[in-house]
């Protein structure tokens, strides 16, 4: 859905329960056996070790190297930092929003001017999707359930909570409170 909405043309393989179907992918893709497998134009582009964000200016990922969970742009690499779980969630004109590892959980930052600043202060930020340049639709989870917000961001990347919204109907708490 996201591909066809920006207007990219891809096609999806599923080649989990196909032993023939593996064995052509890890031929085409050189030997790797990691997913998701990155083609461009039919092409062996590269792995990832994350989610991959595309929009007309590119393609953007995780990549694990040892310890170090690297963002990449492209082929480029933009920076990296110790952990691994991190994954992009939008891209602006010069900022790439991302979710990583935060000291109780995860939250969300955004890579600007090869600088890495924390967008908020929550530990329990899971999804985040720009709405406009100063506003965005993040998600946070808790032992309640899912939480819908959305944000306003400013340059300094201090936020104002504009609306809370409401616990997913669907949700339910592992552990209930008495």
């Amino acid at each position: 859905m996201l591909l066809q909405s920006r207007g990219i043309d891809f096609d999806t393989k599923m080649i989990t329960f196909s032993r023939t179907k593996v064995e052509k992918m890890v031929k085409r893709t050189g030997g790797k056996t990691s997913v998701p497998q990155i083609f461009v134009d039919d092409k062996f582009y590269t792995q990832s070790h994350s989610s991959i964000f595309v929009n007309k200016n590119g393609l953007y990922y995780f990549k694990q190297k040892g310890e170090s969970r690297v963002l990449y742009k492209n082929k480029t690499q933009l920076f990296a930092f110790k952990g691994h779980y991190g994954f992009v969630v939008d891209v602006s004109s010069d900022k790439i929003y991302f979710i990583a590892p935060s000291k109780h959980g995860s939250s969300l930052y955004v890579y600007k001017n090869a600088k890495v600043s924390r967008v908020l202060q929550g530990d329990d930020i899971i999804e985040c999707k720009l709405l406009s340049n100063n506003k965005a639709l993040i998600v946070t989870i808790d032992a309640t359930g899912y939480k819908y917000r959305i944000i306003e961001l400013n340059n300094d990347n201090n936020i104002n909570l504009i609306n809370r919204c409401y616990l997913h109907k669907s949700f339910k708490p592992a552990v209930q409170r008495p």
